[in-house]
């Protein structure tokens, strides 16, 4: 059985946020002899199809295709395994790491919870778009999600800092932890 230091999460949906989030990681988090599982989780979404018979009249039903998630799949699959060489060239010299990578489907925001306390990580570290207000609330947030529900692990939120990303490439800020009612003090 191979002992590890640390088991990292690193959670990505191939966006810019995800690579600053695995760059900053890369550079500030992984030490030697840590596991970093990056992993993707795709949205399993229906696919609409058209009834050769009612194909005349716009009359479409909603199916699963499995060729269509099959290629989605193994597209994230060639994605997730360049993102993995991508983390290797970029720790910090001297540093062995053993990178896995995992592809599933389901909602990404339950489905990093659920991989990180099934591989007791250590942490986990998601990219943030930043997004508040109505944006947040009409798109949703994958890192809130995380942040909120994961309880086995601290979560390491790495935004894009939008004013210097534009402009000087790929910048970070780490969000610091926001506390669980658990964690948090009391008031009398």
């Amino acid at each position: 059985m191979v002992s590890y230091t640390r088991t990292i999460l690193i959670a990505t949906d191939f966006s810019q946020p995800s690579v600053v989030a695995m760059d900053w990681a890369a550079k500030h988090l992984v030490q030697n002899g840590d596991r970093v599982v990056i992993l993707n989780s795709i949205q399993d979404m229906p696919m609409m199809s058209m009834d050769p018979e009612l194909a005349d009249v716009g009359i479409g039903y909603v199916t699963t295709d499995n060729a269509a998630s099959k290629a989605l799949f193994d597209e994230a699959h060639l994605y997730v395994k360049e993102w993995a060489d991508h983390l290797r060239s970029h720790v910090r010299e001297g540093i062995s790491v053993d990178v896995q990578t995992e592809v599933f489907f389901g909602a990404p925001g339950p489905s990093v919870v659920m991989r990180a306390k099934e591989l007791a990580a250590d942490m986990v570290v998601v990219g943030t778009h930043g997004r508040t207000g109505l944006s947040q609330l009409i798109i949703g947030s994958v890192s809130q999600y995380v942040n909120n529900h994961c309880k086995t692990c601290p979560v390491v939120l790495v935004r894009t800092d939008p004013e210097h990303a534009a402009s000087k490439g790929k910048t970070a800020r780490v969000l610091p932890p926001v506390p669980t009612p658990s964690a948090a003090p009391r008031q009398l």
